[in-house]
């Protein structure tokens, strides 16, 4: 029973406001597009951590373990965003030749086409890539192990008429497959947990690359 209460508390925290959305690849229609188009590029917004460890579960607001904003503070744990989206463009700058023409300053996250686009001029396209939710936590199951989970979402938009050529979301996880304990995790200024979000982030740059623009 505590396994299944976990479990259902743990998908309330992590599936969040705009995190779902279908999946739509990038046709070779729309791909032939896109070539020597001008693309603006999202300059995105750096997301926090957010933890949960058993401790809170069970004493909520009088746990003692420090929240994600907390640790994100004592460590200078930073939202992989900047790697995902070098990863990402490199992969299909190659393909689709496009031209990026500008940048566009996000101050939140959002999968609104409209706030996405707003005050976007001279340019054919918006290429949004950005990390939706980083969550360190318990495997559930356990009561020594925690991974890594991050959520990321690329979507390309036509400017002009305002459809969605191609978006897709992450989810990936970091640390399943090892025995990490929450101390683990922040030994040696939490060395391993910045670089499992790293991890998740290379995995995320792989699927939205594939999954959502074909490169």
């Amino acid at each position: 029973m505590l396994k299944i209460i976990l479990t259902s508390l743990l998908a309330v925290t992590l599936s969040g406001c705009g995190l779902l959305f279908e999946t739509k690849p990038l046709t070779q229609e729309s791909s032939a597009q896109l070539k020597n188009k001008k693309v603006v590029v999202t300059d995105p917004y750096e997301i926090g951590l957010g933890s949960m460890t058993l401790t809170d579960v069970y004493l909520g607001i009088f746990s003692p373990d420090p929240s994600g904003e907390e640790l994100q503070k004592r460590y200078g744990i930073k939202d992989p965003i900047a790697n995902l989206k070098s990863k990402v463009l490199a992969s299909w700058k190659k393909d689709t030749r496009f031209n990026v023409s500008g940048k566009k300053s996000m101050e939140a996250y959002t999968p609104s086409v409209d706030e996405l686009t707003a005050g976007v001029s001279n340019a054919d396209f918006l290429l949004d890539v950005s990390s939706a939710q980083m969550f360190f936590t318990y495997k559930i199951g356990s009561f020594t192990e925690y991974n890594v989970k991050y959520k990321a979402k690329l979507q390309l938009i036509d400017v002009n008429s305002k459809n969605v050529v191609a978006q897709k979301m992450c989810d990936a996880v970091s640390g399943d497959d090892k025995s990490y304990t929450y101390d683990d995790y922040l030994a040696n200024n939490a060395k391993l947990l910045k670089e499992a979000l790293v991890e998740a982030s290379n995995k995320c740059a792989f699927e939205l690359s594939v999954a959502a623009l074909k490169s």
